[in-house]
């Protein structure tokens, strides 16, 4: 039988009636048998105050023998706070040790050392005996991206005190050449040729020879003196000589947002109540907000409890005025980096600057003379 359980003793004049008494109560007996006189059976212990008075009213002397079941047993050793405390710190222990890292796993990693990226973990909060529902998983994600160039994704998830960081590394996507489609090797811009490396095709150039955009400079067609007429892939490096000419603009005055340190805030979500663990409001008239949520183990089972990491990073809206030294300044610096972004792999022989104002916005007017790759491919369609 479920649950807990009593063992009875009836003994009287009356236990025919007493035992029909029971059967038509619907209480279960298990175990019945009689012996010296006396009847025995185990019934539920919920049903012990309703025996007694059936008993009574069959003039029969019921005699309780035996109490089995937790809640019994529990009862028994209510005053034994020792055993409450000790079972009490077998639980604390175990819950401690599930919410402390014991272990770090590093996965999908093959060119980055998994070395540097333990140290980066190590710098952001990740490491042996730390608390888990005090980490931010969400921001260590991101912090670790940014601390690795390398890595084009991050994961971190925990099961208990395992803690596994999976990583994506990012591989450049190679340059897909179609050898087998014949095509021209043409000039992307008017140009003054200062070198030519050709790979594949007929040079229909020379050093020193000036072209315009679009002009053939490794042909893909070659005939023969006998009339039959070839289609190759042209490839090769044509460098030469261009100016290119780019404008900046910058107003005087301009609205910039700018975002300030974010403010940290820790929640209790117990159960799906959300329990502020800081005191006072958070008082920013604008801001962004973002959470992510950290929960308890226990047995390395998580249990529906767990701290909620609440990021408010304010920002605000000023009015930025320049006058005209500072504008350009700020001019200069798109220009460079105008020239980091498009120009890296180019030499520039010469950059003009000219700096005009139209109402409020400056301009400037920059001509570059440089020494750089000039050709592309085209295909050739063949009828």
């Amino acid at each position: 039988m479920l649950g807990a359980t009593v063992c009875i003793r009836a003994e009287g004049v009356q236990l025919a009636g007493f035992m029909q008494a029971l059967r038509e109560a619907g209480i279960i007996c298990a175990g019945q048998h009689c012996r010296q006189g006396a009847f025995h059976a185990t019934i539920p212990a919920g049903s012990l105050k309703k025996v007694r008075r059936l008993a009574e009213q069959s003039g029969i002397t019921l005699t309780v023998t035996s109490r089995r079941g937790l809640r019994f047993t529990l009862y028994r050793v209510r005053f034994r706070y020792g055993a409450a405390l000790g079972m009490l710190g077998v639980l604390l222990v175990f819950f401690c040790v599930s919410n402390l890292i014991v272990k770090i796993e590093v996965t999908g990693n093959c060119t980055v050392p998994e070395a540097q990226i333990r140290r980066v973990l190590e710098e952001i909060g990740i490491t042996n005996g730390a608390w888990i529902p005090g980490i931010d998983f969400r921001m260590c994600e991101t912090r670790l991206r940014l601390a690795v160039p390398e890595l084009r994704w991050a994961g971190i998830r925990h099961t208990g005190g395992r803690v596994v960081v999976d990583v994506a590394e990012a591989t450049p996507q190679p340059r897909m050449l179609h050898d087998r489609v014949p095509c021209n090797y043409v000039a992307a811009r008017d140009a003054c040729i200062q070198k030519i490396m050709p790979a594949c095709g007929m040079v229909l150039c020379q050093v020193g020879d000036g072209v315009r955009a679009g002009d053939v400079l490794i042909s893909g067609v070659l005939e023969e003196d006998t009339g039959v007429v070839s289609y190759y892939h042209a490839s090769g490096t044509v460098t030469g000589v261009y100016q290119e000419n780019v404008t900046f603009a910058q107003p005087m005055v301009e609205e910039l947002r700018i975002s300030e340190e974010p403010e940290r805030r820790r929640m209790l979500s117990l159960f799906g109540q959300r329990i502020p663990l800081y005191f006072g409001n958070v008082q920013l008239p604008m801001y962004d907000y973002g959470e992510s949520e950290t929960r308890f183990s226990l047995f390395d089972r998580e249990i529906p409890i767990g701290i909620i990491h609440c990021t408010y990073t304010p920002y605000s809206y000023r009015i930025c005025a320049y006058d005209r030294q500072e504008a350009e300044q700020l001019l200069e610096q798109k220009c460079l980096q105008y020239e980091q972004n498009f120009h890296s792999q180019d030499q520039i022989q010469d950059r003009t600057l000219e700096f005009r104002q139209e109402d409020s916005v400056i301009y400037c007017d920059v001509r570059y003379v440089i020494s750089g790759e000039i050709g592309t491919i085209r295909e050739i369609f063949i009828k």
